[in-house]
C-alpha cells in the first residue's frame, strides 16, 4: 500500500520515502495475508498510522538538512 512512495523517493531524492514504503508494505502484507479475524483492519490502520506519523516526525526533524542538501544538488529538468 505504500509502494507509491518509491517513485516519489526517486523523483524528489528523499531516502526516507524508501524506508516508509518498505515499512508500510510489510505492515500491509502481514495484516492482509497473515492475520485473521475482525481486528485485522484495526492492526492495519494502526500500523500504517504509526509508520506515517514516524515518517512525518523524521522528515520534520531533518527538513533543514534535506533542504540544504537539495540546494547543493544538480537536478535534471
Amino acid at each position: 500500500m505504500s509502494l507509491h512512495l518509491i517513485p516519489l523517493a526517486r523523483i524528489f531524492h528523499v531516502r526516507a520515502y524508501y524506508v516508509t514504503a518498505l515499512a508500510g508494505s510489510i505492515i500491509s502484507f502481514v495484516a492482509l495475508t497473515g492475520l485473521t479475524g475482525r481486528h485485522k483492519l484495526a492492526i492495519l490502520g494502526g500500523g500504517m498510522a504509526s509508520v506515517m506519523w514516524l515518517s512525518a516526525v523524521d522528515l520534520l526533524r531533518h527538513a533543514d538538512r534535506m533542504a540544504a542538501e537539495s540546494m547543493r544538488e544538480s537536478w535534471a529538468v
